[in-house]
């Protein structure tokens, strides 16, 4: 069946991170692009994780799906369905899309833009989580964009992406670094704050 069909994909990407990337952990995954896909329900795993780590070091890659050219989406979907099964409840700890256009509505943000607001609430929930269990001074969280929406496939405007880093042993409040880097310079850079050795020549970045 088509049920059958979507889950056994679901499971050979879990497997496939697993055991051909490496990662540890691979769960609430999304694959390409697709039209639809539970912000909440993903958000919700990264809570669980971050709780279910706490008391170790640990590295979570949280790759959001939006904005990807879906601007805005329709608020009329069932928040009960993910791309491969349907829930038992709810996802908690973070505010669902109807809340966050309400919200950006009585911000006077369009609702255009009311994504922004939804990936907003799901960043904001990740480091209520670190404060909630007393390791937010401890957490590196950076925020990323592989692109601009602008100028996409060239060396120009596509390349200015935003790059915002929270730690407050290092990075301080309202601190702005007006430095060129790359994506690439990302992995180095948290490996020396972590001071793990690495072979140097096996990185693109500084």
């Amino acid at each position: 069946s088509d049920l059958e069909k979507m889950l056994e994909d679901y499971r050979f990407m879990i497997s496939w991170l697993t055991d051909s990337i490496g990662f540890d952990v691979a769960d609430r995954i999304v694959f390409k692009n697709p039209p639809f896909s539970n912000f909440e329900w993903m958000t919700e795993g990264a809570l669980n994780f971050i709780e279910q780590q706490k008391d170790k070091p640990f590295f979570l890659y949280f790759p959001v799906p939006f904005p990807h050219a879906q601007y805005y989406v329709n608020n009329d979907w069932d928040i009960m369905h993910t791309p491969y099964f349907a829930l038992d409840k709810e996802p908690e700890g973070v505010d669902n899309y109807r809340q966050s256009v309400i919200k950006a509505k009585f911000h006077n943000v369009s609702k255009r833009k009311a994504m922004a607001t939804w990936i907003d609430d799901a960043v904001g929930a990740i480091i209520d989580k670190t404060i909630e269990l007393g390791i937010e001074e401890n957490t590196v969280i950076i925020l990323l964009s592989d692109h601009q929406t602008r100028g996409k496939y060239t060396c120009y405007e596509a390349c200015r992406v935003p790059a915002i880093i929270k730690y407050p042993r290092m990075v301080k409040e309202h601190q702005v670094i007006d430095r060129l880097c790359l994506l690439t310079d990302i992995a180095p850079t948290i490996l020396d704050v972590i001071g793990q050795d690495y072979p140097k020549d096996d990185y693109d970045g500084i």
